[in-house]
């Protein structure tokens, strides 16, 4: 079989999906650069995660703009990446303290370190998906959620 009737697409559109998804990770991620959502993200770019939903750059910025008040020292490590066609998948590792209010939550100076797996879908080089999985119960634990939980139910 030749290379030109290979049914998958070029290593280079899984590249410069990478490419593209690593740049979202640094500037708007880690760099907290808001200005960039436009240029990576689609209009429609559809993020979902445990916390709820964010449709379009305008609500994606405001979910991330919550999270940083909540977590100023908030931190991000990509742990490694996997990109395939129009699907990118990257495991990251957040670690942050509460030192603002976030899901109800008043600041209480806990440390957290969530383990999360980001999956991305973009569509013409733009990112137009986004589903942030992550397990809630870490959250619950490390925030101090389950043992305020456990005292008002006695």
């Amino acid at each position: 079989m030749n290379a030109g009737s290979n049914s998958r697409e070029p290593v280079t559109v899984a590249g410069d999906n990478r490419k593209t998804v690593e740049q979202f990770i640094d500037r708007v991620v880690a760099g907290r650069d808001m200005t960039c959502i436009e240029e990576v993200c689609t209009e429609s770019v559809a993020c979902r995660m445990p916390i709820g939903a964010a449709d379009g750059p305008d609500a994606m910025r405001a979910v991330l703009d919550a999270i940083f008040r909540a977590f100023p020292d908030f931190r991000i490590k990509t742990e490694y990446t996997v990109a395939e066609n129009d699907h990118v998948a990257v495991r990251v590792t957040m670690r942050a303290t509460l030192s603002g209010e976030f899901e109800g939550r008043e600041p209480n100076g806990r440390r957290l370190v969530l383990p999360q797996l980001w999956m991305f879908r973009l569509a013409a080089g733009r990112i137009s998906g986004l589903d942030v999985i992550y397990d809630n119960r870490i959250v619950a634990d490390m925030l101090g959620a389950r043992q305020s939980m456990s005292r008002s139910s006695l």
